[in-house]
């Protein structure tokens, strides 16, 4: 047998190995994070404020290295979120918002996969009126002040009325 043939039939079975390993090794090993879902969603124009952000990913994330923030309108920090580690498959990234002011507001997040990609990307929401309820007005107005006047006499002379029957019944 000649040098090439010994050759050519001693790797035959370790790239026949190489290659069935190749094809059985699970195919996640070589996905990467995906972001899935947002809340509140992108490009959201919302009348109440948000309380907390949360952005879904595809696959499990690392701890260190997968956060965001929120930047509101003026340019400042409106919240951070870090990894929920509440979350059984580690994919949901949670944080506090103090939305206080109508306008633009952009999530910049980082994603650190759990095989060492990592991803970045931004998406933004509109507080079209930051302005919270007003509480109902509970004050009496000054229309109200006679007829207040009047029920107040009303039962005042139907309590005397009831103090003098029953003083002349009793004696």
């Amino acid at each position: 047998m000649t040098a090439p043939r010994r050759l050519a039939s001693a790797t035959a079975p370790i790239i026949g190995f190489a290659l069935l390993t190749s094809l059985l090794l699970p195919a996640t090993a070589a996905a990467h994070a995906e972001l899935t879902g947002t809340s509140p969603e992108a490009d959201a124009e919302l009348e109440t404020p948000p309380t907390e952000v949360m952005l879904t990913f595809d696959d499990e994330l690392q701890a260190d290295g997968s956060a965001f923030t929120v930047t509101g309108p003026d340019g400042t920090v409106a919240g951070t979120g870090a990894l929920d580690l509440h979350v059984a498959d580690r994919n949901v990234l949670r944080g506090l918002v103090t939305a206080a002011q109508p306008g633009e507001y952009r999530v910049a997040w980082t994603a650190l996969a759990g095989d060492g990609h990592e991803d970045e990307g931004s998406f933004t929401f509109t507080l079209t009126d930051a302005t919270p309820a007003a509480p109902p007005d509970t004050a009496l107005s000054a229309a109200s002040g006679p007829w207040l006047a009047i029920l107040g006499g009303i039962l005042i002379v139907m309590t005397a009325v009831a103090v003098g029957t029953r003083r002349a019944a009793h004696p």
